[in-house]
């Protein structure tokens, strides 16, 4: 990073992980991807003239073995791939998943709150806490 921040140009980064998000129903999870996936959601911010793609894999295939050809069946999928505007793609058994996000229409069904009703109020986040409690008095 050291080297394309010095040199400021565009540059595309493709990050890999394995089963680090369940796709599919059941399916194996390893918790140390996610992490990852932060870490280059953050990357992502402090350096935006960087293209950065993030492949969640499953390397294993049907037979719950991971074989050479399989991972090259995979790796050429992630070549062939230009599409700009997703980010961020998951593969599971041969079949390419991403992310997308949907417009959702709700109810204005009131805030919930209920007049000298009793909440617990917790956070971390400076000052909301203490501005919704004060809110609700």
């Amino acid at each position: 990073m050291k080297q394309i921040h010095k040199e400021n140009s565009p540059s595309e980064i493709i990050v890999l992980s394995s089963n680090s998000y369940e796709v599919e129903t059941g399916e194996y999870v390893n918790p140390f991807g996610g992490g990852l996936f932060g870490f280059v959601k953050s990357l992502e911010k402090e350096y935006s003239y960087v293209a950065f793609k993030y492949y969640d894999l499953d390397i294993y295939n049907n037979t719950g073995t991971s074989d050479k050809k399989y991972l090259q069946e995979l790796i050429s999928k992630i070549d062939t791939d230009t599409s700009a505007a997703v980010k961020e793609y998951a593969y599971r058994n041969g079949t390419r998943y991403s992310k997308k996000i949907f417009p959702c229409d709700l109810k204005d069904e009131g805030s919930g709150l209920v007049q000298n009703g009793t909440y617990l109020i917790f956070g971390g986040l400076g000052s909301v806490g203490y501005d919704l409690g004060g809110y609700l008095l």
